[in-house]
């Protein structure tokens, strides 16, 4: 049977620590992240504390924790697209009632205003 290292066991916290991004990540609890990642970067600077910088860990430790890091890296972005699409559908809310940027055929850029509708008062 393989020995356990400190290594391990930081590696396999860590790997765990991948984990909870992940649920917080689909959770959409955002702002945990930053608790989460000075735990991640603890956690690192253990592993990389030796004089050659290099972990004693196992293949298959490193790549477990390279697939954890891959999948939060997936899900981040997928957050930030969310994000920035709920931004921009925001933003149109807001500017629902003001002029529309559009172009013609031939490329120059004009307002498109929207039509006000007036109600006439008949007596």
């Amino acid at each position: 049977m393989a020995k356990t290292t400190t290594d391990d066991m930081v590696a396999k916290r860590l790997s765990q620590l991948l984990g909870d991004v992940r649920n917080t990540l689909k959770s959409g609890e955002y702002g945990n992240l930053n608790g989460l990642a000075a735990q991640q970067e603890t956690l690192l600077a253990k592993l990389l504390a030796k004089p050659d910088g290099q972990p004693d860990l196992s293949r298959a430790g490193f790549e477990d924790l390279i697939a954890g890091a891959k999948r939060n890296e997936n899900l981040l972005a997928a957050a930030l697209n969310g994000i920035k699409s709920a931004r921009r559908r925001h933003e149109d809310v807001v500017n629902l009632g003001e002029a529309t940027q559009t172009y013609d055929r031939t490329g120059r850029r004009s307002k498109l205003t929207p039509i006000t509708a007036d109600l006439e008062k008949r007596s």
